[in-house]
């Protein structure tokens, strides 16, 4: 029998309720307040175009690609774009389906994205015409990576196929061992000559043969641990970053490593928990670590050089460097640039209030950000 109880009890419930909220939410540990500092260099503005939205949960997937003057960028709601990187004047728009979760890959003369279907599509490079479209088995993710042969896609259930950049015929396809409880993300793999590299959810590093599928050697950078399928995870979802025959990686609950390209053999590495793939330059390898603590290393051999604490938990996206300076956005669209040597601020920009949580691409210096709302834009950065 179900019993009614009297009304000035379920008010009493409802305060208590909603004190316990309130308590609640004064007990969590807020973002870092923005520190004032001085402006050593001026952040400017090029161009913004409109590349259309991504639902939330999409965002790390869907990062743009510069390659020979062009960048592309990508919408959740289908849309795919091309622009003159020096002008923004829009060279293309496409319109594919909506739904998409994964890119913009390159390869050769085409361009890919994958959706939440787990539907891969590629399309001409110079004038974003389909070429074809594959339906795979699981969500595409992240950004498939192809030469003018072969393309290589990784999807959220552990497979990894090669397709024919032709047809889209699938050549050959590896599976990796996926836990119970993942990271909502997949690495993207890297088609590099003769070989596919590919981080995984279940916290390794695998080179395959790209001809035959076969797997050449592995590294496992971070040992799941604890009693709980949360306690365990070990996702290396991050893009790996190359620099000549160096791979580096970041992986959740695991270390930050230098891996030799060839033998795939641990060179140095670093205890570290990272969402994001890590930034490389010169010397200096560059980490946004869980609770957006910004790092740095040196080297292959890992050594820690300086770490900022001043943007905790502000919603970080993956480093990226540019004239230099180490930038980041957050969540509040601010965007943050630090200097590479010894970390402390250089400059601040109000990128987009919707946030910014999409990888971004420095290239000189020139910064590529595309934000929440659905703008692509160019910075130019340099110092005072």
């Amino acid at each position: 029998m179900q019993v009614t109880p009297p009304l000035k009890y379920l008010a009493a419930a409802a305060m208590f309720l909603l004190l316990a909220a309130c308590s609640s939410k004064d007990d969590k540990e807020q973002p870092a307040e923005l520190v004032k500092f001085p402006q050593e260099v001026t952040i400017k503005r090029l161009w913004s175009q409109g590349v259309g939205g991504a639902h939330n949960k999409y965002l790390t997937g869907m990062r743009p690609v510069l390659r020979n003057g062009v960048i592309y960028a990508a919408s959740g709601k289908g849309r795919v774009s091309a622009f003159n990187s020096e002008t923004g004047k829009r060279l293309w728009k496409a319109k594919v389906v909506k739904g998409l979760s994964g890119g913009v890959g390159f390869g050769g003369s085409q361009v890919y994205v994958g959706d939440i279907e787990g539907r891969l599509y590629a399309l001409s490079a110079s004038d974003g015409i389909q070429q074809w479209q594959v339906s795979l088995r699981s969500e595409v993710l992240s950004a498939a990576s192809g030469d003018r042969e072969r393309v290589a896609v990784q999807t959220k259930d552990g497979l990894i196929y090669m397709l024919s950049a032709e047809s889209g015929e699938e050549l050959w396809q590896y599976k990796t061992q996926t836990p119970p409880l993942t990271n909502y993300g997949t690495s993207s793999p890297l088609l590099i000559g003769d070989l596919v590299i590919v981080g995984t959810a279940d916290g390794q590093v695998v080179a395959l043969n790209a001809e035959t599928g076969s797997r050449l050697w592995e590294n496992r950078i971070s040992n799941p641990r604890g009693r709980t399928e949360l306690e365990k995870l070990s996702d290396v979802d991050g893009e790996i970053a190359v620099d000549g025959q160096v791979l580096y990686a970041t992986s959740y609950q695991g270390t930050t490593v230098a891996l030799s390209r060839s033998r795939g053999s641990q060179l140095g590495s670093q205890k570290s928990s990272s969402y994001h793939g890590p930034a490389v330059s010169g010397s200096r390898v560059f980490v946004v670590e869980e609770g957006d603590y910004v790092r740095a290393l040196r080297g292959t051999a890992m050594q820690p050089l300086w770490e900022n604490d001043q943007l905790k938990l502000r919603g970080l996206n993956a480093p990226a460097v540019v004239a230099g300076y180490v930038a980041v956005a957050d969540a509040e669209g601010y965007l943050h640039l630090l200097d590479s040597g010894d970390g402390h601020f250089v400059g601040r920009k109000k990128v987009d209030g919707s946030g910014v949580r999409v990888p971004m691409i420095g290239d000189g210096d020139r910064l590529y950000i595309q934000d929440h709302g659905g703008g692509l834009s160019c910075y130019q950065v340099t110092p005072k």
